[in-house]
């Protein structure tokens, strides 16, 4: 009965998630219009390559890549200077869509509409689905990290899932949130092999005819190959694994499971720029590098209070119930729940994650609501809220509602505001909700800034560049908003039926 209940629990977290997330289209920008761009590439074109350089210096017409400066340079050719992972996800459900287009009579390019309904296809099938699946592994995780009631998990995942830059991040084509997904599946799968019902049944743990081990390897080579930093995140799990019981006998699995990822990964640099060990960061736009060409420092104590606290970054600014994860954590180390060393591997990440991002010369992360760069660590750091449960419920359900509304305003008017604005929450986000302004973003995947920052008129066609679903129906502004809250209600009376403690 119990574990039908977990079942039952988990898909409406998952639907409930995958609804929320489709629910928002974000537009354009330079950091999704470059995987957009390889996407595209690959699809129609078969080609690694998104721009090419003519004798003159210029970009040669019906270059892709005049859509943003998010690009690496190498021979007169130019590719986005990202890994290609988020792209290549992406090209399945798009080759499915322009193929059908163009059997039907009509031209994927023809219009922005299509152009943008089929970015937001891609987007959906990849960004929010993989982000619903990370909410209800989540929340099984909880469980074998302290056995306990359904409620209390559920509302730790409410929390991650709803009030922290998660949320956004799940609508945006970028690569911030499979990256904590990714690496949240391998720490998830070998929570379950280690302390779940498999290993209770005395079965080897073992999933679509596959080692555990292995399946961990494969999402660590996807991982990287969607972030060269995951590689970090990977070591920490992996040194979990080996400290933990049985600690080699995985050790051949995993590196088998990461290796075709790994080498797809080599393959990439090898075709685009003649070197299995020459990354797209290696060729990338100088706009991005110090005038000494690098692009970390020593990080600067300021920076870490910025990424914290401060308005302009600071995460536990927009996302103040993670304030709970610094006495969490205290608790989730202690020995009395006799998971010190999980605890260790999420803490090293989270650790790794804000000195990185201090360490990076623009660690403002550019356009953005908030520390996008700490979006990868956000679930490591969230199980530590539920070790605070025990402590102050009333604080907890207070801090969860405020960042559930943060992030679902930030989410609903725009996760990337100006780089220039001090206070986004302040002075971009919760302005335009006063004027009942929702979905701002005017750039599209084809602009390299938005009309209005270049001077021009914002279109009718502009104005579409984001949308919600609400506004799809003809609900205007904060109105747009209800069906959401209608699917979050009914999500809650499901919970209620299946009764949670």
């Amino acid at each position: 009965m119990e574990e039908r209940r977990e079942r039952s629990v988990r898909r409406t977290i998952f639907w409930t998630l995958f609804l929320t997330y489709a629910y928002f289209f974000q537009g354009g920008g330079w950091n999704q219009n470059a995987r957009f761009d390889l996407t595209w590439s690959i699809v129609e074109e078969g080609s690694l390559v998104i721009g090419r350089y003519g004798p003159d210096g210029r970009l040669e017409p019906g270059s892709m890549a005049t859509n943003t400066d998010d690009v690496a340079y190498h021979r007169g050719r130019v590719y986005p200077n990202k890994p290609p992972g988020i792209s290549f996800l992406a090209v399945p459900v798009y080759a499915v869509l322009y193929w059908g287009e163009v059997l039907v009579g009509v031209h994927p390019l023809g219009s922005l509409a299509l152009i943008h309904f089929n970015a937001y296809v891609a987007t959906v099938c990849s960004m929010a689905l993989v982000s619903a699946a990370l909410g209800a592994a989540l929340f099984s995780a909880l469980g074998y990290l302290r056995p306990g009631p359904v409620g209390p998990r559920l509302w730790v995942t409410a929390g991650y899932s709803l009030g922290t830059l998660a949320f956004p991040w799940a609508t945006l084509f970028q690569a911030h949130q499979v990256s904590a997904a990714l690496t949240f599946f391998i720490f998830a799968l070998w929570l379950r092999h280690e302390y779940g019902s498999v290993r209770e049944a005395g079965q080897p743990g073992r999933a679509a005819g596959l080692d555990v081990d292995t399946i961990a390897g494969l999402l660590a080579g996807l991982a990287i190959l969607v972030e060269y930093n995951n590689a970090a995140a990977v070591a920490f799990l992996l040194g979990y694994r080996l400290l933990g019981p049985e600690p080699r006998r995985g050790l051949v699995r995993f590196a088998a499971g990461a290796a075709f990822p790994v080498a797809g990964l080599l393959a990439y640099h090898q075709a685009c720029f003649g070197s299995p060990f020459a990354t797209n960061y290696t060729y990338q736009n100088p706009l991005f590098e110090d005038s000494k060409g690098g692009v970390f420092r020593w990080p600067p104590l300021r920076v870490f209070l910025e990424l914290t606290f401060l308005p302009k970054r600071g995460l536990f600014f927009t996302s103040p119930l993670l304030v709970l994860a610094i006495p969490g954590a205290a608790a989730f180390l202690s020995a009395r729940w006799g998971r010190r060393l999980e605890a260790l591997a999420c803490l090293s990440i989270v650790l790794f994650y804000l000195s990185l991002n201090a360490a990076f010369i623009h660690w403002e992360g550019g356009w953005s609501a908030g520390p996008r760069y700490l979006v990868p660590c956000l679930p490591f750091l969230a199980v530590s809220l539920y070790f605070f449960w025990p402590r102050l419920p009333a604080l907890f359900f207070g801090l969860l509602s405020l960042s559930v509304l943060i992030q679902t305003a930030v989410t609903a008017v725009n996760p990337s505001p100006r780089f220039e604005i001090e206070n986004p929450l302040f002075e971009h986000t919760f302005r335009h909700l006063a004027a009942n302004r929702v979905s701002v973003n005017t750039q599209s995947l084809l602009d390299r800034l938005p009309p209005e920052q270049e001077g021009l008129p914002v279109s009718p066609a502009a104005a579409w560049s984001s949308f919600n679903l609400g506004e799809l129906a003809g609900l205007p502004g904060l109105l747009s908003l209800l069906p959401l809250l209608l699917i979050w209600a009914a999500a809650w009376r499901e919970v209620r039926r299946i009764g949670i403690q």
